[in-house]
């Protein structure tokens, strides 16, 4: 059986290999609860101006449309850094895509004239 928590593998009954990943797991598991709705808000706004620069550089402004994908890119990396989700693997993999992300977008935004 693999922890539920640090992923490791070992025999027994319980999700959770030691009494630290149980706490530590039941605090994350804490903090993926309180931080849901500030997490889907961001991620559907993000989707939300995605969607808005796809229209644009379909209009023919692709301007705007960079502009548009750069802040999405910023709001989703902001959210996968600021409220991270799940074990401690996946909470560390979200949040390195998370940095990268708001790097590139603000790259994006930089970069737009």
């Amino acid at each position: 059986m693999k922890c539920a928590y640090c992923g490791k593998r070992f025999s027994g009954d319980e999700p959770y290999c030691s009494d630290r990943c149980r706490k530590q797991g039941h605090a994350a598991a804490r903090l993926a609860s309180k931080t849901r709705i500030p997490f889907w808000i961001l991620a559907a706004g993000a989707g939300i101006t995605a969607l808005v620069g796809i229209v644009f550089f379909i209009a023919g402004a692709p301007d705007q449309g960079f502009l548009a994908l750069g802040a999405a890119a910023v709001a989703l990396g902001l959210a996968l850094v600021a409220f991270p989700r799940g074990r401690r693997s996946g909470s560390a993999a979200g949040q390195i895509l998370g940095g990268v992300l708001f790097a590139l977008g603000v790259i994006c935004v930089l970069l737009w004239r």
